[in-house]
């Protein structure tokens, strides 16, 4: 799906050594995602997994949002399908793992 290899991850620090900078990071402020169930739900379950406790952010969700506002404007509401209604001809986020990250 991703491409991601856990060889890719072998080196990389573990979600207890990350996660303070993360925290740190966002704060108070509410965690926006396109399907924030998914990464809210892995967030939960990676605190959960590392004995933490979990974020009490408030969470928004632009696919929940994007269905309620475009449902009768566009067929799909994938993130790449609302980025081009709202910004035709812009070019899309590259996939994951090609950013150059």
């Amino acid at each position: 799906m991703h491409g991601i290899t856990s060889k890719d991850v072998e080196e990389t620090p573990k979600w207890p050594e990350v996660r303070p900078a993360v925290a740190e990071f966002i704060e108070e402020r509410p965690l926006v995602a396109h399907n924030i169930a998914f990464d809210g739900y892995f967030l939960k379950d990676l605190d959960e997994t590392c004995g933490m406790p979990p974020f009490s952010n408030a969470r928004l969700c632009t696919l929940r949002m994007a269905r309620l506002a475009l449902a009768d404007e566009i067929d799909r509401k994938s993130l790449d399908k609302v980025l081009d209604h709202y910004f035709p001809g812009e070019p899309s986020p590259p996939p994951r793992g090609e950013c150059g990250c």
